[in-house]
């Protein structure tokens, strides 16, 4: 026991002359212009088991269920990427305290559960991209500014991969597209419509 406490008692050391002393490294400022300032709006996770996903959320963390409903239309179930004959299922989750203070603003958790001939026995594993939908996989979506260009220049870098390009949504409420960034995780980016954007809350 001494030996782990001696151990715990010289990373802590290390620790502190890393973080502030002898080590340590000043953090450098993004002095570049973004191409746009896009805002964290939804995780999506593609889950593997609904009922232990839902309860994970809402229980231990204190999420509260907005939506739970299946996804009915064709435009959608392509987004999502379930292929012929699949099916899917979508619920909106937001954490209470959030909610109290921002209840229709803000950001989400959305679990999404497919199922269909092509996913059966596919869990995720990103060897290449691809544009179905896979039990495990995470999804970022980010609300932007100047789509357009935000598309034109992720086609130009080698290191992204766009797999759904820019599209109007099956709303007609935005335009959007998705990518995987260079760590093979799928990201969305959106943008509303002038005079489409939903409701504020008050």
């Amino acid at each position: 026991m001494r030996f782990f406490s001696n151990l715990i008692k010289c990373v802590l050391l290390v620790g502190g002359l890393t973080s502030g002393g002898l080590w340590a490294t000043q953090p450098t400022e993004n002095t570049e212009k973004p191409v746009t300032n896009a805002v964290l709006r939804t995780a999506s996770i593609y889950v593997k088991n609904w009922d232990a996903s839902v309860r994970f959320y809402r229980d231990y963390l204190g999420y509260d269920v907005l939506v739970d409903q299946p996804v009915t239309t064709q435009k959608s179930l392509d987004t999502i990427g379930v292929g012929d004959g699949g099916t899917a299922r979508i619920a909106y989750l937001k954490p209470r305290n959030d909610r109290i203070t921002r209840p229709f603003t803000g950001n989400y958790l959305a679990l999404i559960e497919v199922a269909g001939p092509a996913l059966e026995g596919r869990t995720y594993e990103r060897s290449s991209p691809v544009t179905q939908a896979m039990r495990g996989e995470i999804v970022l979506a980010h609300q932007v500014v100047g789509i357009d260009q935000v598309f034109a220049s992720m086609q130009l870098d080698a290191a992204v991969t766009i797999v759904a390009p820019l599209s109007l949504s099956g709303a007609g409420q935005s335009r959007s597209f998705s990518a995987i960034d260079p760590n093979g995780v799928r990201v969305e980016m959106y943008e509303y419509i002038p005079g489409k954007e939903p409701a504020k809350n008050p």
